[in-house]
């Protein structure tokens, strides 16, 4: 900063000269030209003002990019760039877990992952393995969300069977189980417990739709704030699941069965329909936690519901 001043000292001496030389060669030129016309000389308007204000705005900016940099040397870049470090390595660590068939939940076992250097398999092996050994803190994580979720007992009562369920090593239950209780939550408390809608249609007449694939409830999920959505850790790769896996038609033609097949993450129309046997650890507690997911999202769109009526009420 010693250095800027010296340069800002070197700016003001040439800018001085430069100002106050200027009028003197000029009026040399003028008064030349004003006897040759014989008429009053021009009077050059002192400029000491202007110069003395200058040197105040050079120096108060001096002042405030001293002030800066001195914050800029300040801020612990070393702590940000490590924080984006960590950031990058858990987001692959996020990746990796999507492409070994677990769906990613605040009870993964992150820390026990690689973010390079593990194939799918072993992380696979490795998180099932966490989950056997360690369920009973897994189950009491589980029931500590849902015990704050506003959702009625009856969808308590029955997460927490799936949850024993899933203990007992009964892996078929969850996903014939919680799929009907979704639909019978979300029915509750959007559709007047109505299993279907009326809606119109391009022609102007109405038409009766199911409310199966809860449609309307993802686009209710896509007007929430989004703090709403990301105050549940993983939200954006499970609602990315719900949308384009969870709820699909998986119909006749054999090649895109064997594709829902091939998925840890179980879905809807296989598992209701008797047309893909879930019976795995890995597509039970899948399921579990797109219901633990989805009870959320019920809970936080009766929330910013409740939160636009007293804003409507009170404007």
């Amino acid at each position: 900063m010693k250095d800027q001043g010296l340069a800002n000292n070197d700016i003001q001496d040439d800018t001085l000269t430069s100002v106050t030389s200027a009028p003197r060669s000029h009026g040399i030129r003028l008064s030349n030209i004003i006897e040759l016309l014989e008429i009053e000389p021009i009077v050059v308007p002192d400029l000491s003002p202007f110069i003395t204000e200058w040197t105040k705005v050079q120096n108060a900016l001096g002042n405030a990019l001293s002030g800066v940099f001195k914050q800029m040397q300040a801020i612990d870049f070393k702590g940000i760039f490590s924080a984006f470090d960590w950031f990058i390595k858990e987001g692959r660590k996020v990746a990796l877990v999507e492409k070994s068939g677990w769906l990613p939940h605040h009870t993964t076992p992150f820390d026990l992952l690689e973010s390079e250097g593990m194939e799918q398999d072993q992380i696979a092996d490795l998180i099932a393995e966490y989950y056997a050994k360690e369920w009973a803190a897994v189950e009491q994580a589980f029931l500590a969300k849902l015990a704050v979720y506003d959702v009625d007992d009856e969808a308590k009562e029955t997460m927490i069977e799936a949850l024993a369920a899933h203990r007992q090593g009964m892996f078929r239950i969850a996903p014939r189980l919680m799929f009907p209780e979704i639909e019978r939550v979300c029915s509750d408390a959007f559709f007047d417990g109505k299993r279907t809608i009326t809606v119109p249609t391009k022609n102007g007449k109405q038409s009766r739709l199911p409310i199966t694939r809860l449609k309307e409830v993802w686009e209710m999920v896509r007007e929430m704030p989004l703090g709403d959505l990301a105050a549940y850790e993983y939200s954006w790769q499970l609602f990315r699941k719900v949308e384009d896996h969870l709820y699909d038609e998986v119909g006749d033609d054999e090649t895109a069965r064997e594709k829902y097949r091939a998925d840890p993450v179980p879905n809807r129309h296989g598992a209701l329909h008797g047309i893909i046997c879930y019976k795995t650890q890995q597509t039970s507690l899948n399921t579990i936690i797109m219901a633990d997911f989805i009870f959320h999202l019920v809970s936080q769109l009766k929330k910013y519901a409740a939160e636009e009526l007293i804003v409507d009420e009170a404007g």
